[in-house]
């Protein structure tokens, strides 16, 4: 008595299905993110030389170009589905409104 299998595809363990959906950026890119966050921080060195009505808005804006580039590329929430961008920005959002609420709290008992 032979039984006659047929090949069974093999499934990958560790890989799920939806894996290969979406292309992830090419190591090129990752460098010209790299070089594009190096170039802002030298650019950041030179702003805190500015005075001070002028440093601290470029300093801030600067910080948040960096830090969306990071966010987007290195931790991969421009590939990711949208709820996670939105899991990731709504606690950073209510944070800063908190912070800008309780500034004046802070600033009161200098």
């Amino acid at each position: 008595m032979s039984e006659h299998t047929e090949p069974v595809e093999e499934q990958k363990v560790n890989e799920p299905e939806h894996a290969h959906e979406h292309a992830l950026p090419s190591e090129g890119l990752y460098f010209v993110i790299f070089v594009v966050l190096a170039f802002l921080t030298l650019v950041e060195l030179v702003v805190t030389y500015f005075p001070e009505f002028v440093k601290i808005p470029l300093l801030l804006g600067l910080g948040v170009a960096k830090a969306t580039l990071v966010v987007q590329f290195y931790m991969h929430l421009r590939y990711d589905k949208r709820i996670m961008t939105y899991a990731f920005l709504i606690p950073v959002a209510l944070g800063t409104v908190a912070a800008l609420v309780l500034q004046p709290l802070v600033n009161s008992y200098r």
